[in-house]
């Protein structure tokens, strides 16, 4: 990354900045990279904890508009983690290992699921899910994005979570109003 460059320039004081200014503003250029590489880390947990999901629905899920959007979900988030790779991500990061645990968790838990509940459960674990990440995006990830090309990749992400989550939406919808139509 460019800490290299901003270390040099701390030993080199530039005519329009002190010696003493020098360090806090290097500190302050780090803190904004850990802050933008942590944000990046948590959408690289999203990322793949939708990917793991998209992977056990493909394999599991009972209708074909599940899998189809599940695969889906695999083939957009893959994409968005290789764009995403231009940068420093850091997954260590504390909020990108609690999003990780949490999608293991989440898997876990549709796992137990089959068939037609299988189904619900993950398209409902979608919407939430999705749902989840515009939040993260619009309150924290892309504020943290001080690099100009960052920010406007995750503004793009977000115009994409926004679409994946309308399509769970639509197809939760179809599936929930075909169930209580087969009950009637």
């Amino acid at each position: 990354m460019a800490l290299p460059a901003l270390a040099g320039a701390q030993s080199q004081p530039t005519p329009s900045t002190s010696a003493t200014e020098q360090p806090q503003q290097l500190r302050q250029s780090q803190g904004a990279d850990s802050a933008q590489a942590s944000a990046l880390g948590v959408l690289s947990a999203i990322n793949t904890g939708e990917i793991n999901a998209g992977r056990l629905a493909v394999a599991q899920a009972s209708d074909a508009r599940t899998q189809r959007y599940a695969q889906h979900m695999i083939d957009e988030h893959t994409d968005n983690n290789l764009k995403l790779a231009r940068w420093e991500a850091d997954v260590m990061a504390p909020p990108a290992k609690a999003k990780a645990a949490e999608a293991t968790r989440t898997l876990a838990m549709l796992r137990q699921a089959k068939g037609a509940a299988f189904d619900g459960a993950y398209l409902k674990t979608m919407v939430r899910d999705h749902q989840a990440a515009l939040r993260a995006l619009d309150s924290s990830l892309i504020p943290a994005a001080h690099d100009a090309a960052v920010s406007d990749f995750l503004k793009t992400t977000r115009t994409h979570v926004a679409d994946h989550l309308q399509q769970a939406q639509q197809l939760l919808e179809q599936m929930t109003g075909k169930a209580a139509e087969a009950q009637r």
